[in-house]
């Protein structure tokens, strides 16, 4: 019973380390495509950039490039 006890102590104590990353966006980020847009009322398209890339092109909207607002997004999906 303790073995049991201390194996599921152990998993979840591994699962709140893995969750409580400081990083665990930026890990995922690279998933996906960057899409940019020539206006809000415009539909999005993939412009093939790089994450790296995305985000510097980002920096003009002055949000976050993992968010949907603005100009230029990263799409973790890719749809």
């Amino acid at each position: 019973m303790k073995k049991i006890l201390l194996i599921i102590g152990f998993l979840l104590v591994a699962v709140a380390i893995s969750v409580t990353f400081p990083c665990h966006k930026r890990v995922f980020a690279v998933d996906g495509c960057c899409k940019q847009r020539d206006s809000l009322a415009s539909d999005w398209r993939k412009n093939g950039l790089s994450f790296s890339e995305c985000e510097n092109l980002n920096r003009k909207d002055g949000d976050n490039v993992l968010d949907r607002r603005g100009l230029v997004w990263w799409d973790v999906q890719c749809r």
